[in-house]
This record gives structure tokens, C-alpha cells and sequence, in this order.
């Protein structure tokens, strides 16, 4: 298994030489090192961190920072400035074992494997680290939060701690073998597999892969998401499109139009998108509701929103027009209305309840 490459055992401080000679060959390998301070800020040097993320700092500046400074490790801007790269992070012990496990049971774990061979660290934190390449690059990304303990929380509104996360365009990161002051707990980064020369590069699908795996842990309510419509809404009639969302076959729908069930986790669902032989791309059931839920952004759906059935109905056989779905639904027997009866209860005596539908009927 991948995850057991993840112990750091004890690790030697590393010399000045043995930084340089590593800082030399990520600088060789394409990627922009810069000297990080020694006060466990995991900040770089100095006051240049915009003009890093526009260029790579020269040799010399790297022989000057650890054989003359004597600076304790270094870290990688990442993005455009060091070709493409990006960086993956695994927050916390133990969920790098479960991403790999869920990679297994997702059918991920030859993408997982690839990219861990290529270059995986791990923190002193108890963290792990993997950096590719890839043409898709975006900002620094939070893919899964869980709810922080009472111990982990500074302030009542501190509630979330990040456990899955990537470093991209404008972020960075300490790697090995950086030591001594780079962290707060003084210990150093390990390298556990591969190296700056051996980074692969992934397509946009497999990054897409990797995160829509990582997201499968996210703890986080969903964005789009309410609790589901009563199914009474259904008995009675009402509009269509709840009465679609009580009581529609979304999934069957969801089945037509290419997507397939891989995997289930409880009530929740796992589905992949049309057109794609591995990996998962949505979930159906969070939190034993009746929602849709994209990870990627390869369809008609926005990624990371919840979609009821009926919006799902909307988008895959109208293209979105609610209005054209709402009259479809209708004519196929969705919130059928019964008639309307008009009551008149009985003010004097005994009078009878008189039935006025007929009525109404004929004044119109």
C-alpha cells in the first residue's frame, strides 16, 4: 500500500551543504526554491516573496542562502514560476491512509501511486505532502474541512480544520529536507518517495480524479444544500417539480443520460460521469437526502453544488429551462391538482354544505 511509505522514523538535521545540494537540484529541476526563516513561520526570507512568484532566484542567491546565511530548509513557490507545479496536502495523521483506501475502492489507486512515486514528503506535523505538474493551475484550495475539537478551537468561530488541501498559483510550502526552525515543532520534512527530477505531470482529468477524492472527505455542509421537501407534498399535488423531488426516479434519469453508480458508502451513493472509465464524479444521498452533488466541472452541472431532482430533471432533459421542465413534468402526471371545491358552511339551522364547483364553473 501506498500509505505505508508514510513513516519518518528519525531524521538527521541537515547540514548547509546537504541544502544547497538540494535546493540546487529542485532549482535544476524547474521549480523555484526560496530560503525559508528560521523562527517556525514556515515564511521565506526576506521581503521578495511577490517578486518569487514571477521568477526563480538566481544559483548564486541559493549557494549565498545556505552556505553563507546558513538558512535551516527551503520551500517551493508553486504555479507558473516553477513550470506547472502544485502541491497536495494531507493536513493530518491519517488521512493519507484513507485517501489511499478510498482510492482503492474508487479504482484510483494506479493515478495515486503514479503521483507518490513521484515526489511525497512528510511533514513534521504528521502531515504528507505529493507535488505533480499539471496545465490546470489554480489558487491555493481547501478541498476537505472537518469540525475542530473544543481543544483545537482559538475562538468560538474557529470551527473548521482543513484536512486536504493543495498549495497552486501564488502558494507555498516547506519540503525536505528542511529542518530545525522551519516548523514549530522543530523537527525536520522527510522525503519518502521520488524527488524533484522524478515529478510526473497529470492531465486535468486525473487532477480533477485526485481532487474530487479528496472532496469525498469534506465534512463541510454543501453549497446548494436544504433539508429534502416533504414527500406529503406529493399526496396532495402541489407543483411539479416537488412533487418531482418527493417522488421522481433521478437516478434512472441520471442512468439515461450516462452516469453510473461505482461505489456506496451508507445511503450516499458514488456516481461517474458519462464518457469516463475510472474515478467518481458525484454523489447521490448526502446526509440521506435526495441531492445531486458534482464534483467535476466536465458537464452541464456546476461542480461542488447541490442539485435537487428536479433541477437535475431541468439541466439534463431541458437545458435548464425550468418553465419547459415544469410543463413536461406536469404533462407526465407530476402535482396533478385536484378540482377545487368552494365550501359554504351552513349559518342558519340545518342548512346544507353546498357544493359551488359547478357553479364557478359556469360563471366563467
Amino acid at each position: 500500500m501506498i500509505a505505508d511509505a508514510t513513516s519518518t522514523g528519525e531524521a538527521p538535521r541537515p547540514s548547509p551543504a546537504d541544502l544547497y545540494l538540494a535546493a540546487l537540484t529542485a532549482h535544476e529541476a524547474g521549480f523555484c526554491p526560496v530560503a525559508v526563516r528560521d523562527d517556525g513561520s514556515k515564511r521565506p526570507v526576506g521581503d521578495g516573496w511577490a517578486r518569487w512568484q514571477r521568477e526563480r532566484p538566481p544559483s548564486d542567491l541559493l549557494r549565498r542562502w545556505f552556505l553563507v546565511k546558513g538558512w535551516p530548509g527551503f520551500g517551493l513557490l508553486f504555479g507558473p514560476v516553477s513550470g506547472g507545479a502544485e502541491c497536495l496536502e494531507w493536513d493530518e495523521a491519517g488521512a493519507f491512509p484513507a485517501y489511499c483506501q478510498r482510492a482503492a475502492e474508487w479504482g484510483l489507486t494506479e493515478l495515486v501511486e503514479r503521483v507518490a512515486a513521484g515526489y511525497l514528503e512528510a511533514s513534521p506535523g504528521g502531515g504528507v505532502h505529493a507535488i505533480y505538474r499539471t496545465r490546470v493551475i489554480e489558487g491555493n484550495t481547501k478541498l476537505a474541512q472537518r469540525p475542530k475539537r473544543p481543544d483545537e478551537m482559538r475562538d468560538p468561530h474557529d470551527r473548521w480544520k482543513t484536512t486536504m488541501e493543495t498549495r497552486g498559483r501564488g502558494g507555498f510550502a516547506i519540503v525536505a529536507p528542511s529542518g530545525s526552525g522551519t516548523h514549530p515543532t522543530g523537527r525536520p520534512y522527510v522525503l519518502l518517495r521520488g524527488g524533484f527530477a522524478s515529478v510526473v505531470t497529470i492531465s486535468g482529468e486525473e487532477r480533477e480524479d485526485l481532487f474530487a477524492l479528496a472532496r469525498s472527505f469534506d465534512l463541510r455542509p454543501k453549497a446548494g444544500y436544504s433539508p429534502a421537501p416533504s414527500t406529503a407534498a406529493s399526496s396532495i399535488g402541489g407543483r411539479p417539480g416537488d412533487d418531482y423531488d418527493a417522488r421522481g426516479d433521478v437516478l434512472g434519469l441520471l442512468g439515461r443520460h450516462g452516469w453510473v453508480i461505482v461505489a456506496a458508502r451508507g445511503d450516499e451513493l458514488y456516481l461517474r460521469r458519462p464518457g469516463k472509465d475510472r474515478g467518481v464524479s458525484a454523489t447521490f444521498g448526502y446526509r440521506g437526502s435526495r441531492y445531486f452533488y458534482p464534483f467535476t466541472s466536465s458537464t452541464d452541472f456546476d461542480p461542488d453544488r447541490g442539485y435537487r431532482p428536479f433541477r437535475v430533471f431541468a439541466v439534463l432533459e431541458h437545458d435548464g429551462d425550468y418553465r419547459a421542465a415544469t410543463r413536461a413534468l406536469a404533462r407526465d402526471g407530476y402535482g396533478a391538482r385536484r378540482r377545487p371545491v368552494l365550501v359554504v358552511p351552513a349559518t342558519l339551522g340545518r342548512r346544507p354544505v353546498v357544493d359551488l364547483t359547478e357553479e364557478v364553473r359556469r360563471a366563467r
